[in-house]
């Protein structure tokens, strides 16, 4: 202290003139102790405010920086409901929540503002303010220390693929399918806000019962065998024809579904390739089964046309009695054998379906053509509702045809080819499977050994070439729904499950099996767990980040 005061003395001295200097050095020399405690309490009272500046300072900085997590917490919190219908007050409701959880310690210190949700920048703009009471600085006459805080979340960068695999069959019917929809529809809200109509986020939808719909407009496709060239084309009729031409025949029209290719091209993404017919997507044609009279004493259950009608020639009746006179007084026409009768394609050259063939696809040729369309991969948000508004509920249930379609409309190769590369880094790719129906077929005691199903007839040996029963056609089907999830997750696809509602234990089982991570599958019950689920996977695949 004493060094500072010489140092004082020595700098007033040096401002004043020679004579004054004398003078008032004198008087400072005379009076040494009266200038000392002036410029003591000077200095200390600097001191002293210097100290509390440093600590109300740091006090204020540290609330300021509670505060701001705080509001950070707050805006993350609140973006879960960006693009949502209730946005703006949940969002404020959740937001309010948070902020209060985090400041609870010294909660008169700060408070939350704003909260503005804004879905078509995806973003969440929070405000707050503080009020810190000064302690030190109170003598100074600084009584508080006022603070502003702000804000920023955005939805995450990068680029997000997404398809929706979603069970339409039968055991969706009523309640269940309007509360898919409406979940599935919470999630296309989620991941559309602050994308719509960029490509940061492409969504697709893969409705699947019995088989998988890829539109009745790809007729003319080139990787729909149109011309009947792959090997399984023609196998249950007598020649080659194109089903084309045996729907064109009959005057209907294909309803857009497609059989599964054969192994091992039915469980994965190999291209379409004309070199290859067995690469292209065969339309489904159920075969007309034999009539009650050509059944022996089997019974089939897709019989729709007269066995004898269209352009078949009629068939040679015997005489069972005579008269008297030589006249035949009865007679019979022998059955066609049950193949003849099934395999024969004059029948359906303007052969008249029965009514039941007309209506829903239950019967006739486009038997287990039961789900709508699937939708590519589409930037525009609409397109996605709107086919989940056409879903319906009907038939039984093929997963591993929804999980193959999914994966190539993943895929950049053809069909579709609108996905991005797979060893793009910015660009992730999920699939979001949901069953409530376990994969259905059923094996039957006739010649034709089931059903048909995408693979044709159980005779047809193309699901499963050992076994025609229920059972093992069932667990083919299953064993092939695991195989295309494995071949999917192989490529870098991240696969969510949801079982909704599932009772059977191989499919609880498959699904689990076809999750990439445990923590990516689900069992629910309700709609309301639904709609939960599918919220939560649309903010994992799109998460927002703090951006300022």
């Amino acid at each position: 202290m004493q060094i500072l005061l010489a140092q004082v003395v020595s700098c007033l001295e040096s401002i004043l003139d020679h004579d004054e200097r004398r003078r008032t050095s004198s008087q400072f020399r005379a009076d040494e102790r009266g200038v000392v405690a002036v410029i003591f309490a000077i200095v200390f009272s600097a001191i002293l405010l210097a100290v509390g500046i440093a600590i109300d300072y740091g006090r204020t900085a540290r609330e300021y920086a509670r505060v701001q997590n705080a509001l950070d917490a707050a805006a993350l919190a609140a973006s879960h409901r960006l693009g949502l219908p209730e946005q703006d007050t949940l969002g404020r409701n959740d937001a309010d929540a948070y902020f209060k959880a985090n400041t609870t310690k010294q909660k008169d210190v700060g408070a939350l503002e704003g909260v503005t949700m804004d879905a078509d920048k995806g973003e969440v703009h929070a405000t707050a303010k503080g009020n810190m009471l000064a302690s030190l600085l109170k003598a100074a006459g600084i009584k508080n220390i006022g603070f502003n805080n702000q804000t920023t979340v955005r939805k995450g960068s990068g680029t997000v693929e997404v398809a929706l695999v979603l069970d339409n069959s039968s055991a969706l019917v009523g309640q269940p399918i309007e509360g898919l929809r409406a979940a599935a529809k919470s999630l296309v809200s989620i991941v559309f806000a602050g994308a719509q109509n960029s490509d940061r986020v492409a969504v697709g939808v893969v409705p699947f019962a019995g088989a998988v719909n890829v539109g009745a407009d790809k007729r003319g496709a080139w990787w729909i065998d149109s011309a009947g060239l792959a090997s399984y084309h023609s196998e249950n009729f007598s020649q080659p024809v194109s089903r084309f031409t045996l729907f064109d025949r009959l005057g209907m029209n294909w309803a857009g579904c497609v059989e599964a290719r054969p192994a091992p091209y039915d469980v994965d993404e190999t291209p379409p390739n004309g070199s290859n017919p067995n690469t292209l997507f065969v339309p489904i044609f159920a075969p007309d089964e034999p009539d009650p009279a050509n059944a022996g004493n089997d019974s089939f259950v897709n019989s729709y046309l007269d066995d004898m009608g269209g352009t078949c020639p009629p068939q040679t009746s015997t005489c069972l009695a005579y008269s008297r006179r030589g006249n035949c007084t009865q007679w019979s026409t022998p059955p066609i054998p049950s193949l003849t009768a099934q395999t024969r394609i004059c029948k359906y050259d303007g052969g008249v379906p029965h009514a039941a063939a007309l209506g829903p696809t239950k019967m006739g040729p486009n038997m287990n053509c039961d789900s709508k369309p699937l939708t590519p991969l589409t930037s525009v948000s609409s397109n996605v509702t709107a086919a989940l508004d056409a879903m319906t509920a009907a038939g039984g249930s093929n997963i591993s045809e929804g999980i193959a379609w999914a994966w190539r409309i993943l895929s950049p190769s053809a069909p579709f080819a609108m996905a991005k590369p797979y060893d793009v880094d910015s660009n992730k790719k999920y699939m979001i499977l949901l069953a409530r129906g376990a994969n259905w077929i059923v094996g039957l005691k006739n010649m034709n050994d089931s059903y048909y199903s995408t693979w044709g007839f159980g005779a047809n040996n193309r699901l499963n070439s050992s076994s025609h029963t229920t059972p093992s056609l069932t667990d083919s089907m299953n064993q092939k729904s695991r195989d295309v999830c494995r071949g999917a997750s192989d490529k870098g696809i991240q696969v969510y499950t949801i079982g909704f509602g599932v009772s059977d234990a191989h499919t609880r089982s498959m699904l689990k099996y076809c999750a990439t991570l445990p923590s990516m599958t689900f069992s629910v019950d309700t709609a309301d767990q639904l709609k939960a689920i599918f919220e939560n996977i649309g903010r994992d695949i799109t998460p927002a980040r703090i951006a300022g």
